[in-house]
């Protein structure tokens, strides 16, 4: 079973309202922007209640706060390690 979950932001606000300009200036639809760090995880079955809460936790503040996959009408981009990397926390 693969579970997801929004993290903490991604970029201070100064930041973001950075990129939203940026953005912006390519195409004026751009109205607001969001990044946060998703994070997934692989599981041999379903969570309880509990368990999920203490994975929210382990994985830092703002872990399951923000609604994952979003639910409204915007567009999402994930921006992804290049397959076959190694992550240094995967010798952790």
């Amino acid at each position: 079973m693969i579970l997801s979950s929004a993290g903490a932001v991604a970029h201070s606000p100064f930041r973001i309202d950075k990129l939203r300009a940026r953005l912006a200036g390519v195409d004026a639809a751009v109205t607001g922007l969001t990044a946060h760090f998703i994070h997934v995880i692989e599981t041999t079955r379903e969570l309880t209640p509990q368990e999920r809460t203490q994975l929210d936790g382990l994985l830092g503040p703002g872990a399951g706060n923000v609604a994952w996959p979003p639910d409204d009408d915007g567009r999402v981009l994930l921006v992804v390690p290049r397959a076959g990397t190694i992550s240094p926390w995967s010798s952790k």
